[in-house]
């Protein structure tokens, strides 16, 4: 059920996906699965915070970091971490952003895990330090590109995006186009309704360069495009996107 309740949340039907979470975590904790628990508990997470409900979500993440502290398991640890990186972010509580995703960053390079690796510094990149950003560029170059899985690529070019708007002192209108049309093609290659995993916050940054080169008709394409990529979805940026357009 847990499975199902992925599939229908990738499609975009959360009240099924919702119910099915919640069934599947009955059932869970009828057979005292601890990991299923903490799994169940962090997917219903994922769809509160869709739902704009912050608060609840960051109750169900830290109900589900626990059971995981508790069996020790290092990869749920840090996704759990990474999740209350995202909320943390979503609450404008950058320090204590950076805390958990850098937690989350750290355990996912022991164990080795590429996409979560990627994925932490997509969601951190712009409020960690430059020496981070630098350590983030230096895991990036090494990286095999020959094997990259599709979100894999999507994360490295909304990084790229990212990295263009606020690491480069001279930005230009037709690279900030490029890189954005690549971040959102990139993107769409994807099958993924997580807006921490979507090029949003990048397509962002761009339409704010834009609009400080004077190209306000091509800012207002992206900021489009990014609210697009949200949807129906509640999240802070949404509203500072509005405004744009």
């Amino acid at each position: 059920m847990n499975s199902l309740g992925v599939l229908k949340k990738n499609q975009g039907d959360v009240s099924e996906a919702e119910k099915l979470y919640n069934e599947s975590l009955e059932i869970r904790r009828e057979l005292d699965d601890k990991k299923g628990i903490a799994s169940s508990l962090n997917n219903l997470g994922l769809l509160k915070k869709d739902q704009g409900d912050i608060s609840a979500a960051e109750k169900l993440y830290n109900e589900s970091l626990e059971i995981r502290r508790e069996l020790g398991d290092k990869s749920g640890i840090a996704i759990s971490n990474y999740n209350l990186g995202v909320i943390a972010r979503e609450l404008d509580e950058n320090e204590n952003a950076v805390k958990h995703l850098t937690k989350s960053f750290t355990a996912f390079r022991k164990i080795n895990k590429r996409t979560a690796i990627i994925n932490a510094m997509q969601t951190s990149y712009t409020i960690v330090s430059n020496e981070q950003r630098q350590d983030f560029m230096a895991y990036i170059n090494e990286i095999d590109r020959k094997d990259l899985l599709p979100n894999e690529i999507s994360c490295l070019s909304t990084i790229d995006l990212i990295s263009y708007c606020i690491d480069d002192v001279n930005q230009s209108v037709e690279i900030l186009q490029k890189k954005s049309e690549k971040a959102i093609e990139d993107a769409s290659n994807v099958n993924t309704q997580d807006i921490d995993k979507l090029p949003v916050e990048a397509l962002y940054l761009a339409s704010c360069k834009l609009i400080e080169l004077g190209a306000h008709d091509e800012a207002i394409v992206y900021s489009k495009k990014a609210l697009d990529f949200i949807g129906e979805r509640k999240t802070i940026i949404k509203k500072t996107l509005e405004k744009t357009v």
